[in-house]
């Protein structure tokens, strides 16, 4: 049986010869997610989105040399570029690289009631799930420009998108709610998946998020003490990068709890 990662990244070379890339964007190809080498062995299949690619970087020297990946590798480049972790695995896409995205999605499946189906490792946690970017694309600019709430560049990564759900076939699906809200996003992507999928529409995980929807929202809520799991507490205590701290991601633990179950939405 072909692998996942193998089917995706075929769909996704004959989509770009048809497609090409956007005008606006730097002249990289689309890169499937990550697939976590366990992925499809898991009893709830759990795929998770960031917002947007940011390639700046190609203007500056760096780690991740994308250029010195052959075609076909770009194509699959969170795997392809993959480096042995500290606390968490480097894989090209920064929200998983510091390791805020994991801690939520984690977290969030820990709160559906699945906390014993995933690993307490977020080394071996990663490999139990999918993620990767919803928009696969990066505005070509000198500084990192998202764009989760444009729908004109959004939508140049649905057909790419609609591919990673219908070969993924996930259960759950964590997504940026900044995006979800499109009716041009929601009304495609649905269809597509299955009845009963579990969808989680979340803030971002940056500093100007925390900062400010999520800063907003605490200064309503009441005094509150967060569900708290085996595994919180370490990933908490590993978070050390510069663009965001452990203190703004308890506040965000704190603002996913309260409101967990505005966020959850089910398939029809």
């Amino acid at each position: 049986m072909m692998r996942l990662d193998t089917k995706l990244q075929n769909r996704y070379e004959k989509l770009f010869k048809k497609n090409h890339y956007p005008r606006w964007a730097y002249r990289q190809p689309p890169s499937i997610p990550f697939i976590g080498n366990n992925y499809s062995e898991q009893a709830m299949k759990c795929l998770v989105y960031a917002s947007a690619e940011n390639l700046t970087y190609l203007n500056q020297e760096h780690v991740y040399d994308i250029n010195k990946l052959k075609r076909k590798q770009k194509f699959n480049r969170h795997r392809e570029l993959s480096r042995k972790p500290d606390h968490f695995t480097k894989i090209h896409l920064e929200p998983i690289n510091n390791g805020s995205l994991l801690i939520v999605a984690r977290y969030v499946l820990a709160r559906l009631g699945y906390d014993k189906n995933y690993s307490a490792s977020p080394i071996s946690f990663l490999e139990q799930i999918s993620t990767g970017n919803f928009g696969k694309f990066s505005i070509k600019a000198d500084s990192n420009q998202d764009y989760a709430s444009s729908f004109s560049h959004l939508r140049e990564s649905l057909d790419y998108v609609l591919s990673d759900i219908e070969i993924l076939q996930p259960d759950i699906l964590i997504i940026p709610s900044s995006i979800w809200r499109f009716a041009g996003i929601h009304r495609k992507l649905q269809p597509q998946l299955r009845s009963g999928v579990k969808i989680i529409k979340i803030y971002q995980t940056n500093r100007q998020v925390i900062g400010g929807h999520i800063g907003q929202a605490l200064k309503l809520m009441p005094n509150f003490k967060p569900a708290s799991f085996p595994f919180c507490e370490s990933w908490l205590n590993k978070i050390t990068d510069t663009g965001i701290n452990r203190t703004e991601m308890e506040k965000y633990i704190k603002w996913l709890n309260y409101y967990f179950s505005d966020l959850v939405e089910v398939n029809q």
